[in-house]
């Protein structure tokens, strides 16, 4: 189930008619056109008769036809929906945090749109479409209150990998529009089992004395129990998963798999805000 919030007020872009106008029926083809018109003005084709008549023939009455040029139609306002991992709703509006369109799957997805002000009479539709498959994953109907112009949610939207088209329409009017991706969940690295290290085997006379085995120590770049998608901190590898605010680290670099996800936009830095 898709949660469907709205605020009122802010600055959303408005069709200047307040709707979108309907596509005329083209006008029917005509007789014989008049070569030339003027633009913006109406046009008057004629139909001459021939000139070869007799005296036994009765000349045919000139016949004028108007043509009136059919107006444009006008295309319907196609908002922005935009994708983030989480969002503060305050009640002077949305903030979305962390803002993306690529997204691991199971974990839940923010958006936000605004749209022109709901008169309190508009019945809103949502969908989310799997682009590759053609499978509709949501597909609900709301009713705004008047005076409403932002939209916005957060939950998880789908589990499949894939790309994904989140669309709103006002009675059946497409007015807003956004894309986002879902990338599969890493797998689980079994973790490899230590070798136990041999004891030295103590002569009869004199007894030696046994010198404390140094522990190991954690170096970035992979050593010990560290990352290797993390070269310059030591950051334990996936499971669990581990967000941003788990770790004390900020703006390091990433390579390989990144199965924790800290470099959301794909630029070889981690955690880069915070």
């Amino acid at each position: 189930m898709v949660a469907l919030l709205a605020v009122s007020g802010g600055g959303a872009p408005s069709d200047p008619n307040g709707t979108a106008a309907t596509p005329s029926i083209p006008s029917p083809t005509s007789v014989a056109q008049a070569p030339t018109s003027t633009p913006g003005q109406p046009s008057v084709s004629t139909i001459q008769p021939s000139p070869a008549l007799t005296s036994e023939t009765t000349a045919a009455p000139t016949v004028s036809l108007l043509l009136t040029p059919s107006p444009e139609p006008t295309e319907a306002l196609v908002a922005l929906i935009e994708f983030a991992r989480g969002h503060d709703a305050t009640p002077n509006g949305v903030t979305l945090i962390d803002q993306q369109t690529t997204f691991r799957a199971g974990r839940e997805i923010a958006w936000r749109v605004e749209l022109p002000p709901a008169d309190g009479g508009d019945v809103l539709r949502v969908t989310v479409t799997n682009e590759d498959t053609g499978q509709v994953e949501v597909d609900e109907n709301f009713t705004p209150s008047a005076g409403s112009n932002v939209f916005y949610g957060q939950t998880v939207l789908s589990t499949d990998p894939g790309t994904y088209v989140m669309r709103y329409y006002d009675s059946d009017m497409l007015v807003g529009e956004g894309s986002y991706t879902i990338r599969e969940a890493p797998q689980a690295t079994p973790k490899a089992t230590p070798k136990p290290t041999p004891k030295p085997t103590p002569k009869a006379t004199p007894k030696p004395t046994p010198k404390p085995t140094p522990k190991p120590t954690k170096k970035p770049g992979g050593g010990g129990n560290c990352d290797p998608s993390y070269p310059t901190v030591c950051i334990a590898p996936y499971p669990p998963d581990l967000d941003c605010g788990d770790i004390p680290h900020r703006r390091f670099k990433v390579r390989g798999a990144d199965d924790h996800g800290f470099d959301g936009d794909d630029d070889g830095i981690g955690c880069e805000s915070g």
